[in-house]
């Protein structure tokens, strides 16, 4: 499917002298699937940092003057 893409906008011909002879490795589209769901996942489950409306105040205010 990429290869369909990249070929319909001229990207291989760009990059390669012979785009027709390339060949997909067999582990290459499942190990970029693989890489984009742990991507998704880590997106998902590492939730939101905490920021300083989250935090309680420990820090003391400035003496009033």
């Amino acid at each position: 499917m990429m290869r369909a893409v990249a070929s319909r906008f001229g990207l291989l011909e760009v990059a390669y002298e012979n785009p027709e002879a390339l060949e997909t490795k067999s582990w290459a589209i499942p190990a970029t699937r693989l890489l984009g769901t742990l991507y998704v996942a880590t997106g998902v489950f590492a939730g939101r940092g905490a920021t300083p409306e989250d935090e309680p105040r420990t820090a003391q205010s400035p003496p009033e003057q």
